[in-house]
């Protein structure tokens, strides 16, 4: 396919350029075709049929004689439309093809020589792209429905790039489009959950593999995604600046810093109170920082188990995150995997803890129609201990953020690249207070497209 593509692209070349590449002298290694050799009579019936465009029939008639290469070149146009082609003018081509073999055979050389240059401009830069809708509806708390919206729609455009500029060194790129507009009780207009009207992000990050001319040793830079724990609920962090290092065989090691108050991360923002802490009995609240940095190690114990821990600190302004976090991954049994974090902020000394637990039966593939599997979640996610909202860009379809609760995932490939899932939360409270979550139970419904 790739070959047919390059050999349309040089046929168009050749016809865009006929007239002056006729005029053009030709190499002496090929010799002229002589003024009453068929072929020109030939050729000319295959313009009067439009197999062949934008030559004038007098050039096929004598009104000069034409070298085998630019023969072979009008002939190799003819090819890539044999499919127009009737029977009778199939087999002129093909007359026209045995004629000038070996000049095809050299035109042929020069398509792979195309070919080699296409390839290798996709071996350096690729493109990707997905697009997420979403309906979100939560049943709120007795009494709270004076304050909140009954839910949102949300659209998440992404762009990914990733350029390759030598065996060692990449650069990836994406580009956000995050849109949401809220339903029900619209004199509300600032304090519906998750609010992200119309922002956009650009992330774009430079990796060094073998730094320094150390194998396995890995320098990351830009504007990156930041993720910790092993559920993929603790945090994943959009839009943060800053620098990691990674490096290790069986036990792998990532050592970071970066300002995490990019306020389109959605995650963290950049306001007056940073760093700050929620309430001890904060309903979905969250740490606020801006600098901070990081350890993070796992190591592979089976084929089957993964085990990791971090450490993170913000470096800037009154301490208000010290945390430490071990997390586990295994697969129990086939289709059976369950994973787990336990994360605890030693700036406080009590409601700062955060425990997730999924356990995930089979999983549906976006390349694999028909695929299917189910999630079970829990969540004790005390704010003093929350990185984050844990929704918009995350893992979570809901939030893990101030917040106890169960919930349960089904998702569906329906076509290559199509991805329906659907999600319901149960038994959401504060969990200091033990009372309902001020937006009680959220139902989720959400199609993803990749390209």
């Amino acid at each position: 396919m790739k070959k047919m593509v390059c050999l349309l692209t040089l046929a168009a070349t050749l016809v865009s350029t006929s007239m002056s590449a006729l005029a053009a002298p030709q190499p002496s290694s090929f010799s002229d075709v002589p003024a009453k050799h068929w072929a020109y009579d030939a050729v000319a019936q295959l313009a009067k049929s439009g197999i062949v465009t934008g030559y004038d029939e007098g050039t096929f008639r004598g009104d000069r004689t034409m070298t085998r290469y630019e023969m072979a070149q009008i002939i190799a146009n003819a090819m890539t439309k044999e499919d127009k082609a009737n029977a009778e003018t199939k087999a002129l081509i093909n007359k026209l093809a045995a004629e000038f073999n070996s000049e095809l055979d050299k035109l042929d050389a020069k398509v792979n020589r195309i070919d080699q240059r296409v390839s290798k401009v996709e071996d350096k830069i690729s493109f990707s792209g997905s697009d997420t809708v979403r309906w979100v509806k939560w049943d709120k708390a007795s009494g709270s429905s004076s304050h909140f919206r009954d839910g949102v729609t949300q659209n998440n455009f992404m762009l990914m790039a990733a350029a390759k500029v030598n065996e060692d060194i990449s650069a990836n790129f994406k580009w956000y489009v995050l849109r949401q507009e809220s339903f029900g009780n619209p004199s509300q207009t600032t304090t519906s959950p998750n609010s992200n009207e119309g922002n956009n992000l650009v992330q774009g990050e430079l990796s060094v593999r073998n730094f320094l001319g150390q194998a396995g040793v890995t320098l990351t830079g830009g504007r990156m995604v930041q993720a910790f724990g092993a559920s993929g609920f603790i945090a994943a962090l959009q839009g943060i600046d800053g620098v990691k290092l990674g490096f290790g065989n069986q036990v792998k090691v990532e050592l970071g810093a970066a300002d995490f108050s990019n306020p389109l991360s959605n995650y963290q923002k950049s306001y007056a109170d940073i760093p700050a802490a929620p309430a001890a009995n904060a309903d979905y609240g969250a740490l606020y920082f801006k600098d901070a940095a990081w350890v993070k190690a796992s190591y592979k114990l089976s084929q089957a188990t993964t085990v990791q821990g971090f450490g993170l600190k913000n470096t800037a302004g009154p301490a208000v995150a010290s945390l430490y976090g071990v997390g586990l991954s295994t697969m129990a049994m086939p289709n059976l995997l369950f994973r787990a974090d336990y994360v605890k902020n030693t700036e406080f000394d009590q409601y700062n803890t955060n425990v997730q637990y999924r356990l995930s039966y089979r999983g549906a593939v976006m390349n694999q129609p028909g695929s299917w599997g189910m999630h079970l979640d829990y969540g004790k996610a005390f704010a003093r201990a929350s990185l984050g909202w844990g929704d918009y860009n995350a893992t979570a379809l809901f939030p893990k953020a101030g917040i106890e609760s169960w919930d349960v995932t089904f998702e569906n490939t329906l076509a290559k690249n199509v991805m329906l899932k659907l999600a319901r939360s149960f038994d959401s409270k504060n969990p200091v207070t033990g009372a309902k979550s001020v937006f009680g139970e959220w139902s989720r419904a959400q199609i993803e497209f990749l390209f």
